[in-house]
């Protein structure tokens, strides 16, 4: 009887560490454009340089677009169908900062062409044509 009792225990320990590696393997999806804080990490290859705050971007599903491009916040709109994207930047504030090539720099790439997007992992990458732009990555989750 205690055999049997503890190959149960072991194939029920078994059966659960299998479910476990499976969720594991699961949860190496995509992030999703929508509703994710994407932070900036490089500008046409180039690394970002240092700004007062960090750069990001948040596309919503209504087809708004908002951020900060390092000091000041910015809004727009956007149009996503498949890989493909386009962004209507509309403004920003317009706070003074010290270190603003960054701002700057982000602001001119989102004013170009941006016609297509792709999404691997955590990492987000915007393109106009087949030249990289923009390039993200996604803010960790907070619960």
């Amino acid at each position: 009887m205690k055999k049997l009792f503890l190959i149960c225990t072991i194939l029920t320990i078994c059966a659960f560490s299998c479910q476990t590696s499976k969720n594991a393997a699961d949860s190496d999806t995509n992030a999703p454009l929508y509703g994710t804080q994407w932070m900036l990490t490089s500008i046409e290859g180039q690394p970002v340089g240092e700004a007062p705050a960090n750069p990001f971007v948040i596309f919503s599903e209504d087809g708004g677009v908002k951020g900060n491009l390092g000091c000041n916040d910015f809004f727009g709109n956007c149009s996503v169908s498949k890989d493909k994207i386009s962004i209507e930047y509309k403004g920003s504030t317009k706070k003074l900062c010290n270190k603003m090539e960054t701002e700057r720099a982000f602001a001119a790439a989102l004013k170009k062409e941006i016609s297509h997007y792709a999404i691997s992992g955590d990492v987000l990458i915007l393109r106009a044509k087949d030249q990289e732009v923009l390039r993200f990555k996604a803010a960790p989750k907070t619960e």
